[in-house]
């Protein structure tokens, strides 16, 4: 994520993450700190194994702390994402920082010139096959600044 480019997509970013009925549950460091499983909505899929995590980050996070936490969850979990999609509210950037990836392989990185609406809230969808809500979470920490 060295390099950074605008970029405008033909899909509203309002469209890009919907999910249907998914709601997008907040995750902050006081939720992940003492009660691990409360937060991200599941939406299961017909297989037992494939599940939709959606969460919200209601304040601002760091380029390095997008950069910790994309080091660590590829390698890591790469192969149990089939899909990641999340809209960042990113320090010092003017519009939302895009992120898109299959598995391991990461889409380049897009930071779009402004916000499309109102809302700043960093999104993050996650549909994963044998991770659990606990490893996904456990994975975040570094993008709310805490470690692991």
């Amino acid at each position: 994520m060295d390099h950074v480019e605008p970029v405008q997509s033909v899909t509203p970013l309002t469209h890009w993450l919907n999910f249907g009925s998914a709601q997008f549950d907040p995750l902050n460091s006081s939720l992940l700190r003492t009660s691990p499983a409360s937060t991200g909505n599941e939406i299961s899929s017909h297989q037992d194994t494939i599940n939709t995590y959606c969460y919200q980050i209601t304040r601002p996070v760091t380029l390095f702390a997008i950069q910790l936490w994309l080091d660590a969850l590829l390698p890591e979990m790469g192969h149990q994402l089939l899909r990641v999609k999340a809209i960042l509210n990113v320090e010092g950037f003017p519009g939302p920082i895009v992120i898109h990836g299959v598995q391991q392989l990461l889409h380049p990185t897009a930071v779009l010139t402004h916000w499309p609406n109102d809302d700043r809230q960093s999104k993050l969808v996650f549909i994963t096959d044998q991770l659990s809500r606990e490893q996904l979470e456990k994975s975040l920490r570094p993008l709310l600044g805490l470690q692991v």
